[in-house]
């Protein structure tokens, strides 16, 4: 029965991303992702699009790399942000190393993405890199 358990809760823990609902904080990403990030052995980047009052829209998964690494391209990004004439975007990727800190590729790639989310009208709200029960967010070390 602990067992039965265990599972519903992950189950309950797993519940997938709602149009309308949205995140107030990082650490509502990091607990939302967190049960689905635990399993994956590569690095997924993921962003969640974002209508105006920053209310979830759609979630797409961007890239799936490595063990330690994911290709990003700005034009990957925002093309479906752009196809869903999204307001915004909230950026996560899972670390299966287990150690969220980013490294000095991810702040060059999100430098990059916030960049030409001006350019095209498309607010980067955060990148959250998330760990086996860490997490990092580059909007709460004033990164962005």
């Amino acid at each position: 029965s602990l067992l039965a358990a265990a599972h519903l809760f992950q189950r309950i823990r797993r519940k997938p991303l709602q149009p309308g609902q949205s995140f107030r904080c990082s650490r509502q990403v990091f607990d939302h992702f967190q049960m689905q990030f635990q399993d994956l052995k590569k690095e997924c980047f993921w962003a969640v699009l974002l209508d105006g009052k920053n209310r979830i829209l759609k979630l797409v998964r961007i890239s799936e790399g490595t063990l330690t690494s994911s290709l990003i391209h700005p034009r990957e990004v925002f093309r479906p942000a752009i196809e869903e004439a999204t307001s915004g975007v909230l950026l996560v990727h899972n670390y299966p190393s287990g150690d969220p800190a980013p490294s000095d590729e991810n702040k060059r790639i999100t430098t990059r993405l916030v960049e030409t989310g001006r350019v095209v009208g498309i607010r980067v709200l955060d990148h959250v890199i998330i760990a086996a029960d860490s997490y990092f967010s580059f909007a709460d070390q004033n990164l962005l």
